[in-house]
């Protein structure tokens, strides 16, 4: 697996799950270099086999193991120990290594088999070897006779694997080439597979191809380049990467085509890595040569696109900014134009550089220089991208104004897949203002056309986007599904954004509904992921929900040892959103009894909700956190007016929080002694919590039930109340279990008191 592919390690992620249900294993090799693809795909064939994954780690020989094998090559055990203790001095261990300098050693007649024994012609301290694997390689290649080096050295530079059609035409031997290449076997040099000839160990390859001048190599790369053009003449694509990279390596400009191929192909397949590296040698030699300025564009764009969909961000606006520079070199306002857009794009959007201020500038800029060219489908752009930086920037009103212009612009435009896109941004919109009916409706219009277009990445956006709306309606199991529909989606593509995108929702509906060891499953799945896509929301804010979870289930101090973490990130990747990390130290500081700790964190600067696309749940935790202050002080009236101000707030936004609101309102009124009406509002959010399924809020609201309906004489109903918030604490414990923090939450005051 070291020298694969993207588009080869995707296939295998893809199949290797087959093993857990057919008869079928999969055995893979690679080097434990961990910066490796290869080994982040380990990592990941891990995630998905879980136990059916087994690892044999190849250690060094040891020094018995050593002398076995070197008896084993030989045929004999009487190798004079002198030359066996050079040899395992220089090998360290390393099999091939031992293998090719007894080769080297024979091939040099340093050591002679003479009368069934192995002896050596001098002394040891005057046998020669080089100190390096390579070195030993290097100079079997060198002792060659000049035909068969000849050979060897062609076939190096087509690769590791090589046709003989190929190899005919550079060596122009014809019939005199077959005995060299059995010549080659012979020497264990070179080995014949199905259709065609490799080198037996690549590094044989790479010491060969060493070996050749400089000048000699692009000259053969460039004689490659075009017999491959004319043998494949009717499948110039398939066979484009290998076209491009003989061309590039002879410095010839006809790469330039052969990568734009290779890169669109590769793009069009989600193999990111192999586009980003086609499109950046395309740049390369479009800008030292004299193209026309649209392609330019075209290339400056699509390598700008691959960075942005593989989470390099940073690479993205460097290719952006080096555009907008050729633009105003070329003077082609067109190009600038499209540099503006892309460098919008990014500053608006939910990226590590998310900047609403640089985008805002950029996108007016871009549209007085749209206006001033009569481009009308720019416009639409424009505006949809102005809409998307009010949206992330918290300006929802001067968001929700631009949404249906926007719309009837793009439908005015005809270009479906801009419509797409706005309708699935305004559906953001929709959503961030309760509007939730709008909000599937355009989500709904934008799938259709993803979907007749088979745009799978924005398909898997879409859904994504879907499932917060349907979590914040409240249409919690619809929610998972189209989140699990996304992360299939995402997975195939290898879509890292995506991945983490489609994972936040189930983390909260999880949550609500009891089931921590999912929150667990998904939060971390979600966070990984958002690392590798450069999805900001998951790397700041969902580690607070695992912090959450962990504190509020018993292991308090984890809790708030990974809210502190949480509260760095956000400092560090996004100071607006500090207040969550905050709130959740604050709320697990309370549950331990530690008020001044906990209003320490909280007289230290404001806390403050987030953004609109996801405002009603934080604003729901910042409100409760001041509540719970305010409880802990035994500011009973004061927590209420804070209630109260938070359910009006909230109401237009949805319902979801509203049971444990409630039951934070029904506490408030408890303390002022008004039970009546703590009872009615308990019932309330019972009734809401129940509609959720949400567990995790329902039992204590039986359990404040209960207590509340003892205290006014109502004991069947509060033998009722308790019997339930038990079996829905046995059931959360259950699952707590999976994630080692069962008896830290039955230990728990409030639990006891329950079954006490």
């Amino acid at each position: 697996l070291h020298w694969s592919d993207e588009a080869s390690l995707n296939l295998l992620l893809n199949v290797v799950d087959l093993s857990t249900s057919q008869p079928i294993v999969f055995i893979c090799m690679l080097r434990p270099e961990t910066t490796a693809a290869s080994w982040d795909s380990l990592r990941r064939m891990g995630e998905k086999l879980k136990g059916a994954l087994h690892l044999i780690e190849l250690a060094p020989l040891q020094l018995d193991q050593t002398e076995t094998l070197l008896n084993n090559l030989l045929g004999v055990n009487d190798l004079p120990k002198s030359v066996q203790e050079l040899i395992i001095n220089k090998a360290e261990g390393n099999p091939f290594f031992i293998e090719e300098m007894i080769r080297s050693l024979i091939e040099t007649k340093q050591i002679l088999h003479e009368n069934g024994h192995w002896i050596a012609v001098s002394d040891v301290a005057k046998i020669s070897l080089p100190n390096t694997l390579r070195g030993v390689l290097s100079a079997r290649v060198d002792r060659l006779a000049e035909t068969p080096k000849y050979v060897l050295q062609n076939a190096a530079v087509i690769g590791r694997l090589f046709d003989l059609r190929i190899l005919r035409r550079l060596t122009g031997l014809n019939g005199g080439l077959d005995p060299q290449i059995q010549y080659l076997q012979d020497v264990s040099l070179i080995e014949e597979l199905l259709n065609e000839y490799a080198f037996r160990h690549v590094l044989i390859q790479e010491a060969t191809y060493e070996s050749i001048l400089l000048k000699k190599r692009a000259e053969l790369h460039r004689q490659i380049g075009e017999a491959l053009e004319e043998i494949h003449v009717n499948r110039i694509e398939e066979f484009a990467p290998l076209i491009a990279h003989h061309f590039y390596s002879a410095a010839d400009d006809r790469s330039l085509k052969y990568d734009i191929i290779a890169g669109e192909k590769s793009a069009r397949l989600y193999a990111n890595t192999e586009a980003a590296t086609h499109f950046r040698r395309a740049l390369e030699v479009a800008k030292r040569g004299s193209v026309e300025n649209n392609i330019l564009a075209s290339i400056y764009s699509q390598l700008g696109s691959v960075y942005e969909l593989s989470g390099q961000y940073d690479r993205a606006l460097v290719t952006y900014k080096d555009m907008q520079s050729a633009s105003i070199k070329h003077e082609d306002r067109s190009m600038e134009l499209k540099s503006l857009m892309a460098l919008a794009t990014i500053y608006s959007t939910l990226t590590p550089l998310h900047n609403s201020e640089l985008g805002e500038a950029n996108l007016k800029q871009a549209l007085d220089l749209a206006d001033e060219l009569g481009n009308v489908p720019t416009q639409a752009k424009l505006r949809w991208n102005l809409m998307l930086n009010y949206l992330f920037s918290d300006r929802l009103t001067e968001a929700l104004e631009h949404c249906e212009p926007t719309i009837n612009l793009a439908r005015q435009v005809g270009d479906l897949d801009q419509l797409a896109f706005t309708l699935n941004d305004a559906g953001r919109v929709y959503q961030g203002v309760g509007a939730y009916d709008d909000a599937f409706e355009v989500f709904n219009e934008a799938n259709k056309i993803w979907t007749q277009q088979g745009n799978q990445v924005m398909l898997a956006d879409n859904l994504g986007a879907s499932a917060m709306a349907n979590y914040f309606a409240g249409n919690y199991d619809k929610a998972l599904a189209l989140a699990e529909q996304a992360w299939e989606i995402s997975k195939e593509t290898d879509n890292y954004w995506g991945q983490s995108y489609s994972r936040v929702i189930p983390s909260y509906i999880y949550l609500d509904r009891g089931c921590p060891d999912l929150v667990v499953r998904y939060a971390t799945e979600c966070i990984e992921a958002g690392e590798r896509g450069g999805l900001i929301a998951s790397i700041v804010l969902v580690p607070v929900e695992l912090a959450w979870i962990y504190g509020l289930y018993g292991d308090t101090s984890r809790g708030i040892e990974m809210a502190e973490r949480s509260l760095e990130t956000a400092i560090e990747k996004m100071p607006d959103w500090k207040s969550p990390a905050r709130a959740v130290m604050i709320r697990l500081h309370l549950l331990t009894g530690n008020v001044d700790a906990a209003e320490k964190i909280a007289n230290s600067e404001p806390l403050n909700p987030l953004m609109a696309v996801i405002r009603s749940r934080y604003l729901a935790m910042i409100s409760l956190t001041k509540i719970e202050l305010e409880l802990a002080n035994d500011s009973f009236q004061s927590a209420l007016s804070i209630s109260d101000d938070l359910l009006k707030e909230i109401a237009p936004l949805g319902w979801i929080n509203n049971p444990e609101i409630l039951n934070r309102k029904a506490d408030a009124l408890i303390g002022l002694g008004r039970l009546d009406e703590a009872l009615q509002i308990l019932t309330e959010a019972r009734s809401l919590a129940e509609k959720l399924d949400a567990k995790h809020h329902l039992w204590t609201i039986l359990s404040n039930l209960s207590n509340v309906s003892a205290q006014l004489d109502q004991h069947p109903e509060a033998d009722m109340y308790r019997k339930q918030a038990q079996e829905i604490v046995k059931f959360i414990a259950e699952r707590l279990a999976k994630i080692e923090l069962k008896d830290d939450f039955l230990s728990q005051p409030r639990v006891k008191k329950l079954f006490a």
